[in-house]
């Protein structure tokens, strides 16, 4: 390790931008995350980096009575795959499309 050696897993860049239409009862939004690659150690040699990755995710909901909501969100729309970490014992990806969807009762 040497001075100026950037630390691991630390991105130099990443954001999120979120937009959205939300309609009496409904609501839907789209994500998009974007992450810079980064360093997997602090020397950074050939194959001690991620890959940078953009993943688009959509949200919705419904208000069906006073005290119901459904929901349904899928993460990593496009089905993407990226290299997001290389430890331990080598590259591993992001998290595949995933739908998940449910009820929120108030009590």
């Amino acid at each position: 390790v040497s001075a100026g050696d950037p630390l691991p897993y630390i991105p130099e860049h990443q954001w999120q931008a979120l937009t959205g239409l939300e309609s009496g009862p409904w609501a839907l939004h789209l994500s998009a995350n974007y992450v810079a690659e980064v360093c997997v150690r602090s020397s950074c040699g050939e194959f001690e980096r991620t890959e940078e990755s953009l993943t688009f995710d959509l949200a919705a909901h419904v208000v069906i009575g006073e005290s119901t909501r459904l929901f349904g969100r899928i993460e990593n729309l496009a089905d993407e795959t990226w290299m997001m970490s290389r430890h331990p014992y080598g590259a591993r990806p992001n998290k595949s499309r995933t739908l998940s969807f449910g009820i929120n009762l108030d009590f």
